[in-house]
């Protein structure tokens, strides 16, 4: 009998416009299935949004899913405990579906602990390395206890790390790559290279250091590159809401 595993992402419903972000979480759902796992796939929604708001991404995630054969397997479950919504407008899983899983595989760190709490094994994987650390001790994330905890992080828990390990024990793991989505193409010399992200971040301090993260401090060191090059380079930036102008 195959196992179960529970996919938690980092709200991709809720974030349709990041490019890749949907690619992190389905490296892992669709290696796992093609190892011989059944997948579920667990998202939080938001008790406070809108109804139409809901629906309309639930068809969305349905839609991105049902490519790969997972629109099926979606679940939900509210943020703060509330009943999910009577019309979602697609049928999905709820969290007693999900809970029956033999694993829990949880990427986001904001997933609250009574979710984590129904399922009888949690793994958690830090996808932010040295930035949750932080984050949990300033206390401003409050990981919920899993039974064990992976990092894609190198140094996460070594001696070399500038930051804390927040008393857990952190397992490395490389981020998955699933292969299949990804096969070979014929070399277009003509083609550019190509790169997404997207511009916004945060600053903070953390003892005694002033930590900024806003994407754009990154990519204009490289403000040059363009230049000393005859390769294309093309950068898709999402702005959405956070540079109207």
């Amino acid at each position: 009998m195959s196992l179960t595993v529970c996919v938690a992402p980092a709200k991709t419903m809720a974030y349709p416009h990041g490019g890749c972000h949907l690619w992190v979480y389905l490296h892992w759902a669709l290696g796992l299935r093609a190892l011989g796992c059944r997948v579920i796939w667990l998202e939080a929604l938001d008790s406070g949004e809108p109804l139409e708001t809901t629906q309309r991404n639930v068809k969305a995630l349905r839609e991105r899913l049902d490519r790969y054969g997972l629109a099926e397997s979606l679940a939900l479950c509210s943020s703060d405990g509330a009943p999910l919504p009577r019309d979602l407008g697609a049928r999905v899983l709820d969290l007693d579906a999900a809970a029956e899983a033999d694993l829990l595989l949880n990427l986001w760190h904001s997933l609250p602990a009574f979710v984590v709490s129904r399922f009888r094994a949690s793994a958690f994987v830090d996808t932010d390395p040295g930035l949750l650390q932080i984050w949990m001790t300033r206390g401003d994330v409050r990981l919920a206890a899993h039974h064990i905890y992976f990092t894609i992080g190198e140094t996460v828990g070594t001696p070399v790390a500038c930051f804390p390990d927040c008393d857990l024990r952190w397992h490395y793991t490389p981020p998955p790559v699933f292969l299949p989505e990804w096969p070979p193409a014929p070399v277009d010399s003509t083609a550019p290279y190509t790169t997404v992200t997207h511009w916004w971040g945060s600053q903070f301090e953390f003892r005694g250091r002033t930590i900024n993260e806003e994407k754009h401090v990154a990519f204009a060191e490289y403000k040059e590159l363009p230049s000393r090059t005859s390769a294309r380079l093309e950068l898709a930036v999402c702005l959405a809401e956070h540079y109207e102008d």
